[in-house]
């Protein structure tokens, strides 16, 4: 091919040369037409050999065609020799000054495109949130950039995961000899398959893709019959690299992590048990006590005292009672997240069913509920949200004196509803204000009775309404009080009229 472009350079200057000729042009102007002739030719065609020949050819055919005599390689000027040599070694170096100054332009490009790709891939694999998104943009991105089928298999944990691309080249990879030569090189963190001395006869190559002292994968490139070049090789290699130190960036964060949650839960566990064992002491210490002097004297003491002391039994067991229930609401909370069981249930009926359950003492306050005007159905784990509107109604019985007021209204806005319990006690100082939700902070407030609060309550009202995608707010109520808001979503039932028909006739 580069032949064939050399003899079409040199006969379009053969005729340029003859109508320079015939504008009474020199022969130096012929001359440098000649010399420029190679130079192109030599940008055109790369082999060395053909900017070889076509700078003799030039001397030949000037010779020949404007050298007297002419149409014979003879010349008269006995300077002539000496300027088709001269000719010759300046067609010859320009020549190969161009082809070089081609063959560096053409690795400066390939070196530019491949640093482009590698940042293009670097910024890919920056976004990927886990392991196998890295995997994923990986076998894509070097798809797309060989041209060729790839395989990227992610060994995590026990589970080993394969992405192929194009998809339709799965068969290809999962015969058994390229199940074999992938096994291998995760073991041995060596490349094998095609091209290689381990597994020759498989139609892949492989090549691991781990740093420092772990394997995260396979890579596989069907190979076929075209080998892959230095360049492609060299581009490859580059884009596992970037990819294995990905993966290990991701695996050095887990692990961190889940020490810091571990460390985290450890010292959740020690408070919980240090805050528990300190305060089941008063509520059992009571009732053993009591229990003790009705077993032993009970017939000594008269109606109204055994009345008081078996209130005072009642009273400690169901505090104990709600203590074990946020307890196991905590236990539910794995990992920074709560397992949420979910059912679609009525505002209305989770108010109610909460309010079964709130303190006995109650009977001693003025509790309302104010339901909202539509019909508001909720997606909820309703035994969680339950203890929510428990907590907080407690809290509000608890830290307000007998005879106050408290509140409990409903309403929807778009997809979201919300409930608002309200009292008019003394309410929350600015000091203690900032620290309501943190686990077990019980500020200064004054109880009503001398049972001290852990501090779990309203930190684990939090925790369940945010795993719900909800929020929890405290603020004042007007004059005086604490209003406790929160928000859940809204489960919307569309039902059209024959099914309102049939529910109506059932």
């Amino acid at each position: 091919m580069g032949i064939l472009i050399s003899i079409s350079i040199l006969t379009i200057e053969t005729f340029a040369g003859f109508l320079f000729r015939l504008a009474d042009f020199s022969v130096a102007t012929i001359m440098a037409l000649y010399i420029l002739g190679v130079l192109i030719s030599a940008l055109v065609a790369s082999a060395r050999i053909n900017n070889l020949l076509m700078s003799f050819a030039s001397v030949i055919v000037y010779n020949f065609f404007f050298i007297n005599p002419k149409y014979t390689l003879l010349a008269y000027d006995p300077d002539y020799p000496i300027t088709f040599i001269v000719m010759f070694a300046v067609s010859f170096v320009g020549g190969t000054l161009t082809e070089r100054l081609k063959n560096t332009a053409k690795a400066e490009a390939r070196s530019s495109a491949r640093t482009q790709v590698l940042l293009d891939t670097s910024r890919l694999l920056n976004r990927a949130r886990d392991r196998k998104e890295v995997a994923a943009l990986t076998g894509s991105q070097l798809h797309k950039l060989l041209d060729r089928e790839v395989m990227f298999v992610l060994f995590e944990n026990r589970n080993v995961m394969t992405y192929c691309y194009p998809a339709s080249s799965e068969s290809e990879f999962h015969t058994p000899l390229e199940q074999e030569a992938v096994q291998w090189t995760y073991r041995t963190r060596k490349e094998s398959g095609a091209e290689t001395e381990v597994y020759p006869g498989a139609y892949g190559h492989y090549f691991p893709v781990s740093i420092n002292d772990n394997t995260y994968g396979v890579l596989g490139v069907i190979v076929g019959n075209t080998r892959l070049t230095q360049d492609n090789n060299d581009m490859l290699v580059s884009v596992l690299e970037e990819s294995a130190l990905m993966l290990e960036n991701m695996r050095i964060t887990v692990e961190k992590e889940e020490e810091k949650l571990k460390v985290k839960n450890e010292q959740f566990r020690a408070n919980l048990l240090r805050s528990i064992s300190h305060d089941l002491r008063t509520p059992l210490t009571s009732i053993s006590g009591n229990a003790s002097n009705l077993l032993q004297s009970g017939d000594n003491f008269d109606q109204k005292a055994r009345n008081q002391m078996y209130l005072d039994i009642y009273d400690d067991s169901v505090w104990l009672d709600n203590l074990v229930e946020n307890i196991l609401a905590i236990s539910r909370v794995e990992d920074g997240h709560m397992n949420l069981r979910l059912t679609t249930e009525l505002l209305d009926d989770v108010i109610t069913e909460a309010l079964h359950h709130i303190d006995r003492r109650s009977k001693d306050y003025k509790i309302t509920v104010q339901p909202a005007k539509d019909i508001i159905l909720v997606q909820i784990d309703v035994h969680l949200i339950v203890q929510v509107i428990i907590n907080i109604v407690n809290n509000a019985i608890k830290y307000t004196p007998p005879g106050s007021t408290i509140t409990i209204s409903s309403w929807k806005k778009k997809n979201t509803a919300f409930i608002r319990i309200a009292d008019n006690g003394p309410g929350i100082s600015a000091e203690d204000k900032p620290h309501i939700f943190e686990m077990f902070y019980n500020g200064n407030k004054k109880i009503a009775d001398s049972r001290r609060s852990i501090g779990i309550g309203l930190a684990l009202c939090q925790s369940i309404i945010k795993a719900h995608q909800g929020s929890i707010r405290a603020s004042d109520n007007d004059p005086h009080g604490t209003v406790m808001t929160f928000s859940i979503p809204v489960r919307e039932i569309e039902i059209n009229e024959q099914q309102r028909m049939q529910d109506i006739d059932r």
